[in-house]
């Protein structure tokens, strides 16, 4: 027993009481940047964060395709409706057709332009206004609600970067500048106080307590900077190797011009003969033999950045097969559904169609008696587009067989391919009896209405 005790308190003595983490330490570690709580970080440094991101998006091809590559998977040509009242169907879709105040798109056009603003901005804000038609939506720029807006109330609440809460941490307000669309550069106007109700304010919280959303792009900026750089060094290489230099030097000084009789004196298999005493020197710039690996790694840093694939940020399938394909794509769709249902439809979709049905029952457009009482039965299900696949037969044979063996149901499998069951019934029932219906072949017609018409005398 002394023993063990012995040893016990020689590892404690060699070891010390001291804990010791390497990550905090001065080492290696000194190097790492460190960042504080979220809300004093995006308060100092998110415009920043944000204007770089929008330079990268518009000016690099890669960030550009990247993007737009996240909105096509996540959103594509729309998001389907799937209210507990089907009778609904026909007002939302028709009032979808006119969602936009400025008139330019349709609310599927607005949904991709919110998710545009959320992954370059880092959020987006649309303000709801209510019109004799209807609920209206206008995208507003993240920097109209007041960044610099943070005060503490003295009621309790308070406002944080141009977002005001109530004592018990509740939105209540948002503090929004106009926007003037003929202004050259920005200028300082009075923000306007705006009820919580009539904006949506969409981002993904990256940490507890976050206010303000922060671009996710900000990973990969640097990364995307350094490989415009570096591709800017390696064209300019490119050229420098391809000029061909003859260097022709004269050690005794008194050796003629070669090319001094010759008008193009370098031209394919032309020969010319130096005068002695020439010295001639070749200059041919050796290229950067380890441009290719170089350029893919920091391409992949972009896509781990954003999440996505590496083919789906430079568009190259040279290394790509079957099964890399379905396994890149898998954690990839993963991570949209995951958005999709998280941010999308708690921050955006639910609350525009809210407001939908209540303006809509509100102003007798819509015939909802049990309303007030029976609010669970005015709400929606979202179906989201089915993602392509890389092999659809071998999908439909798994799907079938989960079908056939019970472990699904037809309305989920239609439903995950963006598309709603009774649709699909209904149109099944329709083909049905279309086929039912026996042909007619026109000539045959026509054959028999010439029989029977009666011969001119």
């Amino acid at each position: 027993m002394s023993a063990a005790r012995n040893i016990s308190r020689f590892i404690r003595k060699l070891v010390g009481n001291t804990r010791r983490l390497e990550a905090a330490g001065s080492g290696r570690a000194a190097g790492i940047t460190s960042a504080g709580p979220m809300n004093p970080e995006v308060m100092a440094q998110g415009s920043v964060v944000r204007a770089r991101a929008r330079g990268s998006f518009y000016n690099n091809g890669l960030i550009r395709n990247a993007v737009e590559n996240w909105i096509a998977e996540c959103v594509r040509s729309g998001v389907m409706a799937k209210p507990t009242l089907p009778y609904l169907i026909p007002f939302w879709k028709a009032w979808c057709r006119v969602a936009d105040h400025n008139g330019i798109t349709n609310f599927d056009g607005l949904s991709a332009q919110v998710l545009r603003s959320v992954i370059v901005d880092g959020e987006a804000f649309v303000q709801i206004i209510t019109t004799p038609d209807g609920p209206s939506l206008v995208l507003l720029q993240p920097e109209q609600v007041a960044e610099d807006l943070t005060v503490t109330l003295p009621v309790g609440g308070y406002i944080v970067q141009g977002i005001e809460f109530n004592a018990n941490g509740q939105r209540v307000a948002y503090h929004v500048r106009p926007y003037d669309p003929t202004q050259v550069f920005p200028t300082w106007s009075q923000p306007v106080r705006i009820d919580a109700a009539d904006i949506l304010h969409v981002f993904q919280p990256l940490m507890p307590g976050q206010v303000r959303g922060l671009s996710w792009l900000a990973p990969v900026l640097l990364s995307a900077n350094e490989l415009d750089a570096a591709t800017d060094a390696l064209i300019v290489a490119a050229k420098v190797a391809a000029m061909h230099c003859v260097i022709l030097t004269d050690p005794n000084g008194d050796a003629a011009d070669p090319y001094a009789a010759t008008p193009e004196p370098m031209q394919p298999g032309s020969v010319i003969r130096a005068p002695l005493g020439t010295d001639v020197k070749v200059s041919s710039p050796q290229q950067f033999t380890s441009a290719a690996p170089l350029l893919r790694q920091i391409t992949l840093q972009i896509a781990a950045g954003l999440g996505l694939p590496e083919h789906l940020v430079n568009g190259d399938l040279s290394n790509a097969n079957y099964s890399s394909l379905r396994a890149g794509m898998i954690p990839f769709r993963a991570r949209v559904e995951q958005f999709q249902y998280t941010v999308l439809c708690p921050q955006f979709f639910d609350k525009v169609w809210a407001r939908f049905i209540a303006e809509a029952v509100l102003s007798g457009r819509i015939d909802a008696p049990d309303y007030e009482s029976n609010p669970e039965n005015y709400v929606s299900d979202w179906i989201f587009p089915a993602f392509v696949q890389v092999d659809p037969l071998k999908v439909v044979q798994a799907d079938a067989a989960e079908v056939a063996a019970g472990f699904a149901s037809r309305s989920q499998k239609v439903a995950e391919r963006g598309w709603d069951i009774e649709d699909i019934d209904a149109q099944r029932a329709a083909d049905a009896a279309r086929e039912k219906i026996p042909s007619v072949d026109p000539f045959e017609t026509v054959a028999a209405n010439q029989q029977e018409k009666p011969a001119n005398d």
